[in-house]
């Protein structure tokens, strides 16, 4: 095993050390950045249904119809 790491060149080395580096830190970033409902029901956060159900609706100057909502 020794002989097998001596052969290996000092570049490679410290790029593999680097690309482990990077892959703990984006596996870290990742975990706190997406939500943990993320992904439960479908490609989005659970707690989005629930979220716009609870928004206020807001009428539309023109109605779909053509005709004017707000008058």
């Amino acid at each position: 095993m020794k002989n097998f790491l001596a052969g290996i060149p000092e570049q490679v080395k410290r790029l593999s050390a680097l690309l482990v580096i990077i892959v703990i830190v984006f596996v870290i970033v990742t975990s706190l950045l997406i939500p943990k409902d993320f992904g439960k029901i479908g490609h989005y956060r659970a707690s989005a249904v629930q979220y716009n159900a609870n928004k206020e609706m807001h009428c539309l100057k023109y109605c779909p119809c053509g005709e004017a909502c707000n008058s």
